[in-house]
C-alpha cells in the first residue's frame, strides 16, 4: 500500500479508481465531491460528516452541496457515517465505499 498526501490542484489530476480520497469539503470553495466523482469514482471517499443525513449531505450554504446528479452517483457507493459505522472512534467522518460492480 502506498500512501501520500497530494495537495490541490494536483490531487485532482492524480486520483483514479483505486484512490482513497480524504477531504474536508465543508471548508472548500469549490465542488470537491462533484469533481472527485466526475474524474475518478475512487475506491473510497472520506468526508467530514457535517450535515450528513442518510448518506446525503444536506443542501445548505456550503460550497460543496450534494447535487441531484451527485446523489445518483452516490447510489453506487455503500455509506456509513461516524458512530453508525462501528465503535472504532470514527465519529465525525462519512465513508463512501464504491461497490465493486460499479468499478469502471
Amino acid at each position: 500500500m502506498h500512501l501520500r498526501v497530494v495537495r490541490d490542484p494536483q490531487c485532482f489530476l492524480e486520483m483514479d479508481h483505486l484512490s482513497i480520497v480524504v477531504s474536508d469539503s465543508s471548508s472548500s470553495n469549490i465542488p470537491v465531491q462533484d469533481i472527485t466523482v466526475d474524474i475518478a469514482r475512487p475506491a473510497m471517499m472520506i468526508w467530514d460528516d457535517a450535515g450528513v443525513e442518510l448518506g446525503k449531505k444536506l443542501q445548505s450554504d456550503m460550497a460543496d452541496p450534494i447535487s441531484p446528479r451527485l446523489a445518483k452517483e452516490y447510489d453506487r457507493f455503500d455509506f456509513c457515517a461516524g458512530e453508525n459505522c462501528d465503535s472504532s472512534g470514527v465519529a465525525g467522518l462519512a465513508f463512501y465505499i464504491r461497490r465493486w460492480c460499479y468499478a469502471l
